[in-house]
């Protein structure tokens, strides 16, 4: 009973310096930790590990936008115009200077490309642009279509099909995974009537 009445008062007078014993001596021993470099100062992840970020950057692919067409065997080298709206009229606008991609559908690099643009029975014509995609119907299997890219690079595809489409047909759809590019003509972008439309797969890169 008494030496509990001793350690009770021995607290009691000499708390105050325990307390700060305690943590002069925690206090020295993490200074000696990081001197010789035993305490970790971030996470480092396993390789085998990554994070969202990290996942994010490797799946993705960048899409390269085309600038310029050429179809030797029709005589189709036109500049290609890239808007970010699909308004009805702004497409009409940007198809007064060549072909256009349409806004959402594939690039060069992934997907499937939609290019359309104008094409003339009439021989002259002020505007060349109007006579941009003419002849489309005479492309065949195996022929070789030539889109420049904003990369500087030159992508190939081999022509597929080339068919007559309806005002009831679907021109194209955006939702495959084959890496291809659709091309197509009209008088004005929306207009329901007959066009070629010609679909050609990714070949190479020159």
């Amino acid at each position: 009973m008494l030496k509990s009445l001793e350690k009770k008062a021995l607290w009691k007078s000499h708390g105050k310096e325990l307390i700060f014993v305690f943590f002069g001596i925690l206090f020295l021993s993490i200074i000696v930790l990081f001197s010789i470099d035993a305490v970790p100062t971030e996470l480092e992840l396993s390789p085998s590990v990554s994070t969202d970020k990290e996942i994010t950057v490797k799946n993705d692919i960048k899409a390269v936008l085309p600038n310029h067409i050429k179809i030797p065997k029709i005589g189709v080298d036109v500049s290609v115009s890239n808007p970010e709206s699909d308004s009805i009229d702004i497409l009409d606008e940007y198809l007064k200077k060549g072909s256009v991609h349409y806004p959402g559908s594939g690039s060069l690099t992934v997907g499937n490309m939609f290019l359309f643009a104008h094409s003339t029975g009439f021989k002259v014509v002020q505007n060349q642009a109007y006579k941009a995609f003419n002849n489309l119907k005479n492309l065949s299997a195996g022929d070789s279509i030539f889109v420049s890219g904003e990369d500087g690079k030159t992508y190939v595809y081999k022509v597929s099909s080339v068919k007559l489409a309806t005002d009831k047909d679907v021109l194209v759809t955006f939702d495959g995974k084959d890496r291809m590019i659709t091309l197509s003509t009209c008088n004005t972008f929306g207009q329901k009537a007959e066009r070629y439309v010609v679909e050609a797969y990714f070949s190479d890169i020159q």
